[in-house]
């Protein structure tokens, strides 16, 4: 589900997820073209690559910026791990 905020001049969205079997909450802040590319659905498991990370009200949050990837539910033994 996405949260969408209005800011001027820019297209935001963001995710709350669980982040581990501790079920550690983390924000997905998504921005501009990033919220049309996302793909990922409530279940899926994602790993980000080169993203920036940052805290706010407690919160840990993870920002795409141009040159983050991400891959949805990866075949790796902690994607599997934290959906079981």
């Amino acid at each position: 589900m996405c949260h969408r905020t209005f800011i001027p001049n820019y297209n935001f969205c963001f995710y709350i997820q669980p982040i581990d079997e501790n079920n550690r909450k983390i924000t997905l802040n998504l921005w501009n073209e990033k919220v049309n590319e996302f793909k990922g659905k409530k279940e899926d498991i994602n790993a980000i690559k080169n993203a920036k990370i940052g805290e706010y009200n407690y919160i840990k949050n993870v920002s795409l910026i141009n040159s983050s990837r991400v891959s949805i539910n990866p075949g790796v033994p902690e994607a599997t791990k934290i959906r079981e």
